[in-house]
């Protein structure tokens, strides 16, 4: 009985670890780079003016991510002496009803974003994507993996001229821009 207890818990582990746990845990080292990353952003980014006191309001597209690394690596950070607001979008068309200041895109968002794209790109918000080809498609920021824990930007310059921020100057000489 002893060995058919052990034997059952033997492979009730191999399948939770065959399972979504083994793939979350294959993701986590790419999800803290890219919440890096947008740490390191977010210090580069010089802010439209907005009312003084006003946090800077960050949706994010994937839950996930949002509850996870990106809340982990932004802790209580401020920028440029303003608090962080982070909250979840439910779904893409969500950032047409709301007003935040960034837009962090799921990696899956390509079901609607022209649209999307298309409506936001006259509000003051800088949108931050990961996918093939989204800052030809008008997301501000691309990030685009590379090996290791390495990311290559790529920036759409007239995305980020419509949302009123301006990025640092030795970011932009590293990047790919799109106009």
């Amino acid at each position: 009985m002893r060995r058919l207890f052990a034997l059952c818990l033997l492979f009730t582990g191999c399948l939770s670890s065959w399972g979504g746990a083994s793939h979350a845990s294959a993701l986590e080292p790419h999800l803290r780079t890219k919440a890096r990353v947008i740490r390191k952003l977010l210090d580069w980014i010089t802010w439209p003016a907005i009312e003084p006191g006003r946090p800077l309001v960050i949706a994010v597209q994937d839950r996930a991510f949002c509850e996870g690394a990106l809340r982990r690596e932004l802790g209580q950070v401020k920028v440029s002496g303003r608090p962080l607001r982070l909250f979840h979008l439910q779904s893409l068309e969500d950032s047409l009803q709301i007003q935040c200041d960034l837009l962090i895109l799921s990696p899956r968002a390509e079901e609607n974003l022209a649209a999307v794209v298309a409506h936001l790109k006259r509000r003051p918000m800088v949108m931050i994507g990961e996918g093939k080809g989204l800052a030809a498609q008008g997301v501000t920021v691309n990030l685009v993996p590379e090996s290791g824990e390495r990311m290559r930007l790529q920036i759409n310059a007239t995305s980020l001229k419509n949302s009123g921020a301006l990025l640092s100057p030795q970011v932009l000489r590293g990047a790919e821009l799109f106009y």
